[in-house]
């Protein structure tokens, strides 16, 4: 019953409640002398993704409490509901910390353990929209589209065309689609999505992410303005649920999206307000070298070079991991220091740079 609540809280998104539960929880099995029933492995499942929650320095932990639990109910209960969800949150876990080929490993795992689930619902397409956002962080976006496809199908088949699962799904895919050339389908994708996530799920986490997702696919279709009015609304549904670090995510959007229109003073001024938040605590999808590289890109905009120098090297030391994530940055990070290296004529360096950069695409 413990475990019950604490999940309950957790995806309510009430963390901190779903901790004291969870430890609740823990105390008992530990006074039990517990360690190996389906309610401990829950116990570890649900302690793990809390951890993965409260940023990047918590993902070791978080990866050692979900991999126990995996363990636990692959050897004795594989036939458990729990089993899944300990899989979609240790790739999660280790997406985060740039172990891309485990993390797609433990999201194949999670769709062998959905297909052959004898509860039937939504743990089959939940599984390939999972493995989907995986191979798609990780640069595979030709599978992740398969995955969105496959899922797509399985939520309309199950929970039909109006639910927020089939709408939050065709918003991801819809991104994927862009990423793969075909703009225009993806940003429809994208738009009617965001339009039934706005009326079912008005005010949620769920409807801020859609209109983030429109903020960006609006600068990848070359709407910079249109991007901007999205990032706004973004940003004022993000801030009544007081999460300010995933607010941060419209916030860096709307920041690129002026400086493309050359409003540099108001760029600057939501780019402080990010790095503050992101320099106390920050995770693998909102990470405070991204804001560091905004921050170059925007002195390199306004002339600035010594600054955009600073700017852009502080973002490389942040992002010195073998992630897919941190890889492009590196890239991005050369062909801006190419550019500078260009604005101050030396023409060896910037020719050095944009080759480093090339290669590593």
């Amino acid at each position: 019953m413990l475990g019950q609540i604490a999940d309950a809280e957790m995806y309510a998104g009430r963390s901190d409640e779903a901790r004291r539960w969870i430890d609740r929880q823990q105390t008992m099995l530990a006074q039990l002398g517990d360690r190996s029933s389906a309610s401990y492995a829950g116990m570890l499942r649900t302690k793990g993704n809390l951890l993965r929650r409260e940023g990047s320095n918590k993902l070791p932990e978080s990866k050692r409490l979900l991999e126990e639990a995996a363990a636990l109910y692959r050897a004795r209960y594989p036939n458990d509901v729990g089993y899944s969800g300990t899989l979609f949150f240790l790739a999660q876990t280790l997406r985060g910390m740039g172990a891309d080929v485990e993390a797609e490993s433990a999201a194949n795992e999670a769709v062998a353990v959905a297909g052959r689930s004898e509860v039937s619902g939504v743990e089959v397409p939940n599984a390939h929209s999972l493995r989907g956002a995986i191979r798609d962080s990780i640069g595979n976006l030709l599978g992740a589209e398969q995955d969105a496809a496959t899922a797509a199908q399985g939520y309309r088949r199950t929970v039909g065309e109006a639910d927020f699962l089939t709408q939050q799904n065709d918003g991801l895919r819809g991104m994927m689609l862009m990423r793969l050339g075909r703009r225009d389908e993806g940003l429809r994708l994208i738009e009617a999505s965001g339009a039934v996530l706005a009326r079912i799920r008005s005010g949620s986490s769920t409807h801020a992410a859609a209109i983030e997702r429109q903020g960006a696919a609006y600068l990848l279709s070359g709407q910079p303005q249109h991007a901007a009015v999205a990032f706004e609304q973004a940003r004022n549904v993000w801030q009544p649920r007081r999460d300010e670090l995933q607010r941060t995510g419209s916030t860096t959007g709307l920041a690129r999206a002026l400086v493309i229109l050359g409003r540099y003073d108001e760029a600057g001024v939501l780019l402080e307000e990010a790095l503050a938040i992101r320099a106390q605590r920050d995770i693998a999808t909102l990470p405070r070298a991204q804001v560091h590289l905004q921050l170059g890109e925007l002195a390199l905009a306004r002339g600035q070079l010594e600054l955009a120098d600073r700017e852009l090297g502080r973002a490389e030391q942040l992002s010195a991991s073998a992630s897919r994530a941190d890889r492009a940055r590196r890239a991005l990070l050369d062909a801006l220091r190419a550019r500078v290296a260009s604005l101050r004529g030396d023409a060896p360096a910037a020719m050095a740079l944009s080759r480093s950069a090339l290669q590593s695409i």
